[in-house]
C-alpha cells in the first residue's frame, strides 16, 4: 500500500465473550456427560441397597451400613442435580414476571416440599412489581435461599421474611430475604458463595454458589448484607414497567 499502514480493528470484548460462550457450552456438555455416567452406577447402588433391605436377612449392623449407603447415595445424587443446574446458566429465557403471583405460588410450593409450617415464611410483595428474569432461574434462586434460611433459622413463625420493593431509581426491583438464625460469622462471609463451601454436615456447598451464578446470568446481583439478625440476602433485578416489555 505504498508504505501505508493497514490497521485492523477487532472488538476484543466481543471476541472474549464468544470464547467464553464456547467454553461454557463445552463445559455444559461435559457436565451433562459426567452426570449421566455417575447416575447410572448410582441407580444400581440404590437398587441393590433397596433389594437388600427388602430381603429381611440383613443383620442389625448391616442395617446401619445400608442406611449409610442410602444417605450418601442421596447426597451424591443431590450434588449431581445441583451441578446440572449450572448447565442452564447461559440458556436463560428472560420474560416479564409478575412478582406477587410468582412469589405467592413459589412460596406455597416451597413450604410444602421442604416441610415448613405455613407461617414459617412471611412475605410482603407489592401488587404492581414486574421483573425481567428467566422464570426457572428465579425459582431456583429463591428456593435455594429459602431452603438455606430454614436450615439455619429458629424454625418458628415468621422465622423467614421476604420483602420486595422498587429500587430507589425506579429501574430495579429489590428482593430481600432474612432469617432469625445466628447469622454468618464475619470470617466466613467472603466464602459463602464459593462452590462446595458449607458449614452444615451433609450439605453440598452449592446452593448459594448456584444462586449467585444464575442471578449473574440474568443481569441481577445477589449479595449478603452485613445487617442482621440472622443472614440477610438481597437480589437486585431489572424492573419491567409493563407486561409487554422485553
Amino acid at each position: 500500500m505504498n508504505g501505508g499502514t493497514l490497521i485492523y480493528l477487532e472488538d476484543l470484548g466481543r471476541a472474549q465473550s464468544e470464547a467464553q460462550q464456547m467454553k461454557l457450552a463445552a463445559m455444559g456438555r461435559l457436565t451433562a456427560s459426567i452426570a449421566h455416567e455417575i447416575r447410572n452406577p448410582l441407580s444400581a447402588i440404590n437398587q441393590a441397597s433397596q433389594l437388600l433391605e427388602e430381603d429381611g436377612a440383613v443383620a442389625p449392623e448391616g442395617e446401619r451400613l445400608l442406611s449409610m449407603i442410602r444417605n450418601n447415595a442421596k447426597r451424591i445424587d443431590r450434588i449431581v442435580g445441583e451441578v446440572l443446574q449450572l448447565n442452564r446458566r447461559d440458556r436463560q429465557q428472560p420474560e416479564v414476571v409478575p412478582m406477587i403471583d410468582f412469589m405467592t405460588s413459589l412460596v406455597e410450593e416451597i413450604v410444602q416440599a421442604e416441610a415448613i409450617p405455613p407461617r414459617g415464611v412471611v412475605m410482603q410483595v407489592p401488587d404492581d412489581l414486574l421483573v425481567i428474569f428467566d422464570r426457572g432461574h428465579l425459582n431456583q434462586i429463591v428456593w435455594n435461599l429459602v431452603r438455606n434460611a430454614w436450615q439455619h433459622c429458629q424454625k418458628k413463625e415468621s422465622s423467614i421474611r421476604i420483602l420486595a420493593r422498587p429500587g430507589y431509581m425506579g429501574d430495579a426491583v429489590i428482593l430481600e430475604l432474612n432469617d432469625d438464625g445466628q447469622g454468618i460469622p464475619a470470617e466466613l462471609r467472603g466464602q459463602i458463595f464459593e462452590p462446595f463451601f458449607t458449614t452444615r454436615p451433609g450439605g453440598t456447598g452449592l446452593g448459594l454458589y448456584i444462586a449467585r451464578e444464575l442471578a449473574d446470568a440474568n443481569g441481577a446481583a445477589l449479595e449478603l448484607l452485613p445487617k442482621g439478625p440472622g443472614a440477610h440476602f438481597r437480589i437486585t433485578m431489572k424492573r419491567a414497567l409493563s407486561p409487554a416489555e422485553k
